[in-house]
């Protein structure tokens, strides 16, 4: 994964250019309908190959590769442990089955309006292909409309872009979704499915075991000679069949669809917090930061003694150059699953203090050391934070979506 973070600033000027390019390409298929066999598909061709560039640049295949790791762990948890395994196999396919209906449902709206851009676009066409030879029919009021109908939508897509600051690269990221939101919506469908039918397999053995019976012979001719009854023991091989349930691939295609689906939705809640707008000097008091244990968020005033001194004491341990005190926490997000508040992020006057789980990120940095810092995710919040030094650090928090939007907008507030 690249140890660099972009820290362009938000381009106004590119919901003007991802117009334009609406434009570029709808145009040509207006006036000229037999390009639109041509232009449609190399748009959505361009769209994908942009998309699999972003994610890569963005370095998701590390995340992904890294999803596919523990998908196979969890599985073989869950061949060698008779009961809990299979049920944390269960438990980790639904939830990133969650993560891809999430991401889903963010997708509707684009697919929504590439359906009506392209169909803009091929009505033309079609009208172009059934023209009869010997009629001229007049098409224009047809073409007329399809334009019209093409440039409000585009319109309204351009308004949509413009309420999100974000920077070209970003742009020209929503615009290939747009394009390929469709096929992305049918893929996450299919890897749903997937994911659900080999969530466990069935193994059918049959086993030949050999066995001695006792077979009765009546009295019969043999030729002219008469043969008593008699009983004689013949060997027999016996079919048993066994049938075993075995954990699958499931978890694998699931871990594959969890890392994939929030790359690809990038929802207006995750827009909107990109522009929040910046407290005034006041925000230590102001009651948007105050203690919400919904949120799993707490202010100084009214922390939970257990956890924040759980959190102090296992700091301390990880960080031993590095003295915490209590006192100094302004603000502190848990990031435990059952409450016990070992694992999370502290704010302080002088410094972020994160500490999760071994299979994550923990570290300090104090603000002055802070260059830039950004939220994405949509199931999921990761805070990312470029240091002076061009150093990179994740906080990726599961717990509270809106926890960790106060805590973006803390660390941007103390590091200005």
């Amino acid at each position: 994964m690249s140890t660099e973070l972009r820290c362009e600033q938000p381009n106004q000027g590119a919901p003007n250019f991802i117009f334009i390019l609406l434009m570029i390409i709808g145009i040509p298929c207006i006036l000229f309908p037999a390009l639109t066999l041509f232009i449609i598909p190399l748009v959505i061709f361009s769209s994908f190959c942009f998309f699999i560039h972003y994610l890569y640049s963005e370095g998701h295949f590390s995340e992904i590769l890294s999803g596919i790791v523990i998908g196979i762990i969890i599985t073989a948890v869950a061949m060698i442990i008779p009961i809990v395994g299979p049920i944390i196999l269960v438990l980790w396919i639904i939830y990133n089955i969650a993560k891809a209906v999430g991401s889903i449902k963010g997708l509707v709206p684009d697919a929504i309006i590439s359906i009506l851009l392209v169909a803009s676009l091929l009505i033309p066409f079609i009208l172009d292909v059934n023209r009869s030879p010997y009629r001229h029919d007049n098409d224009l009021p047809e073409r007329i409309a399809c334009a019209a109908t093409y440039i409000i939508i585009s319109a309204v897509y351009y308004f949509r872009m413009k309420n999100y600051p974000m920077t070209t690269k970003d742009y020209l990221f929503r615009f290939s979704i747009l394009w390929i939101s469709g096929p992305l919506i049918m893929l996450l469908i299919m890897m749903i499915a997937m994911s659900i039918k080999a969530a466990f397999r069935i193994t059918v053995n049959t086993t030949l075991t050999p066995t001695t019976v006792t077979q009765n012979v009546s009295a019969h001719m043999r030729g002219e000679t008469l043969v008593n009854a008699y009983t004689r023991e013949v060997t027999r091989n016996i079919a048993t069949t066994t049938t075993h349930v075995l954990p699958g691939a499931g978890a694998v295609a699931a871990s594959v669809l969890g890392q994939v689906a929030p790359k690809i939705d990038q929802s207006e809640s995750e827009l909107i917090a990109e522009a929040l707008p910046i407290k005034d000097h006041e925000f230590l008091l102001d009651n948007t930061y105050q203690t919400n244990t919904d949120h799993n968020f707490y202010r100084y005033d009214d922390f939970d003694d257990k956890k924040i001194n759980n959190f102090v004491q296992c700091a301390n341990a990880k960080f031993p150059n590095q003295h915490i005190n209590k006192n100094d926490i302004l603000f502190y997000y848990n990031e435990t699953l059952f409450g016990s508040g070992d694992h999370g992020v502290i704010l302080t006057s002088e410094y972020v203090c994160c500490s999760l789980g071994r299979l994550y990120e923990s570290f300090i940095i104090n603000y002055a050391d802070i260059k830039h810092v950004s939220i994405k995710g949509s199931f999921n919040k990761t805070i990312t934070i470029l240091s002076q030094q061009k150093k990179m650090h994740k906080i990726e928090l599961t717990q509270s979506n809106k926890g960790a939007i106060k805590l973006y907008e803390l660390i941007r507030e103390f590091s200005l």
